[in-house]
């Protein structure tokens, strides 16, 4: 969700502009609830996921 300078929101918001369908999966250390429901209500955002990744979460996205 933190960048340096902006924030994920930032992005988004900025993102959305070039009109391009697409879906986003947040990655954040942040377990806060309301950043994870703000994301999932976000029409460009398909999932929220918190770190640490798991390799098992990484194959379901990239598959072999």
């Amino acid at each position: 969700i933190n960048f340096p300078g902006k924030n994920g929101w930032d992005f988004l918001e900025a993102y959305q502009l070039f009109n391009k369908p697409s879906k986003i999966i947040m990655l954040s250390s942040s377990i806060d609830t309301g950043d994870q429901r703000k994301a999932k209500s976000h029409p460009l955002v398909l999932d929220y996921v918190t770190k640490p990744l798991s390799f098992e979460f990484i194959e379901s996205i990239f598959p072999r």
